[in-house]
């Protein structure tokens, strides 16, 4: 048997060609620290003269990847921050009852912590005392610096000032750059060991919220289902599953449907109001490959809230008020041509075909529109203002008066409450992240009038 063999045998990680070069680097250190002359006399020592387990764990340690950071994937914080706030009764159920959440790659602690400070901005105090996160590793030294909660200035840096004071407690004097977790989050928070690639994971179920992101990829495709098979054996109905970005279930077939990018909740969960806070994308009309994107779509709900972060483009809000339901859709089409002014209506008509499902006259309906015009890379070939002028007329035409607007020149993060249209608006300053406790007062688009933040 071979190192790599027993690496793929004890923690179920299949080593690609860049991975043994950085394993070779790696164990090198553990050679030097034992003396020994080659990797063959390395392998006996493991399988051989271990009795204790310490070196084969100290072998697990060395292969694992542990690059981690506060509020990464921010969207997906976004998401559960809306989940956490939707009226969907397993939600509030799960609330009364206590929170379950299972962080299975939390590595040195930033992503269990990030998941806390989001769930205790979310929740009452009782909900939040009634709370049980658990955070799991294969590495064990992760571990020890996750229980410690303590962090740099460095590892920070990317966060806003109502996220700092919210999270951690600052060092004074020579240690002002030092921060640790503050003890009411340390509290909800249990890290243990766990193998993902071994049965008889000692996690209770069930679980409302599962993140095992960015680890998946380091197993070959049969382990991949097995661990996440038996994750959604975990999940409860009403429950979220997020993965890493790169993670998707491309060629793994199970029970469950994407809610949003790499967010997935199980098949066939048929509450009436079951995940309103992160409604379905709805196909709106085929479009022509010249358009650009061959199929339009649009958010549709009449529960919960909607977010997003706009860095080009715009976004327009229609709500009928009457069915106290509302659609959103983010253009970014490049109007200077037909074609693309024509993606733009046929997506219109079908999102007020949407809102007038129920006879509802069209005189019922408003409309509100965020546009962003910044230069980024990706937008360049973006007139905002043209693209901006045809969603207007074509408003106009159609007899849909326009409520509110507002043009931002930097990247912009919206809300949208659903059932009633009320859009809340701010230029982007928290990197994505979900609206922060004690952040500045948001601006907001009202009926004719709008205010800035």
């Amino acid at each position: 048997m071979s190192l790599k063999t027993l690496i793929y045998n004890v923690a179920g990680i299949a080593l690609s060609q860049e991975k043994k070069i950085l394993l070779v680097s790696r164990l090198n250190r553990r050679l030097n620290a034992l003396g020994l002359r080659s990797f063959t006399e390395y392998y006996n020592r493991v399988t051989r003269n271990d009795p204790t387990g310490t070196e084969l764990q100290a072998l697990v340690n060395a292969i694992t990847t542990n690059k981690t950071e506060f509020f990464r994937e921010p969207h997906h914080f976004k998401i559960l921050e809306d989940w956490l706030n939707s009226s969907e009764e397993g939600v509030k159920s799960a609330r009364l009852r206590g929170l379950r959440i299972w962080c299975a790659a939390s590595s040195t602690g930033e992503e269990p912590y990030t998941i806390a400070a989001v769930v205790k901005a979310s929740v009452s105090r009782a909900e939040w005392n009634r709370t049980s996160i658990t955070a799991t590793d294969l590495d064990t030294a992760v571990l020890q610096e996750a229980e410690a909660a303590v962090y740099h200035e460095s590892d920070i840096a990317t966060l806003s000032d109502a996220w700092r004071r919210s999270i951690f407690l600052r060092g004074k004097g020579p240690h002002k750059e030092v921060y640790r977790v503050r003890p009411e989050l340390r509290a909800r928070v249990q890290f243990q060991q766990l193998n993902l690639a071994k049965r008889g994971w000692a996690i209770k179920k069930p679980l409302d919220i599962i993140f095992c992101r960015n680890v998946l990829i380091y197993f070959d495709k049969p382990t991949q289902l097995e661990v996440v098979q038996r994750a959604c054996g975990l999940l409860a109905p009403h429950g979220l599953l997020f993965l890493g970005h790169s993670e998707g279930l491309t060629g793994i077939t199970l029970h469950l449907e994407p809610v949003a990018h790499t967010v997935y909740r199980p098949s066939g969960y048929s509450s009436d109001t079951a995940h309103a806070s992160v409604p379905r994308l709805q196909a709106a009309v085929s479009l022509d490959s010249d358009f650009g994107s061959k199929r339009g779509q649009f958010l549709s709900g009449s529960e919960g809230w909607a977010t997003m972060t706009v860095g080009a483009g715009v976004v327009t809000v229609l709500v009928n008020r009457d069915a106290q339901r509302s659609c959103a859709a983010h253009f970014l089409q490049n109007c200077s041509n037909a074609g693309g002014a024509r993606a733009v209506t046929s997506i219109l008509r079908a999102m007020v075909r949407e809102l007038q499902a129920n006879a509802s006259a069209r005189s019922s309906i408003e409309a509100k529109l965020v546009a962003t015009r910044t230069t980024s890379a990706k937008s360049e070939k973006i007139d905002c203002q043209t693209l901006l002028s045809v969603v207007n007329d074509w408003l106009e035409k159609a007899s849909i008066a326009v409520t509110a607007q507002r043009v931002f020149e930097e990247t912009a993060d919206f809300r949208l409450e659903l059932a009633t249209g009320r859009v809340l608006v701010r230029a982007n300053t928290e990197d994505g992240r979900p609206f922060a406790p004690q952040s500045r007062e948001l601006g907001k688009l009202t009926a004719g009038r709008e205010r800035n933040p």
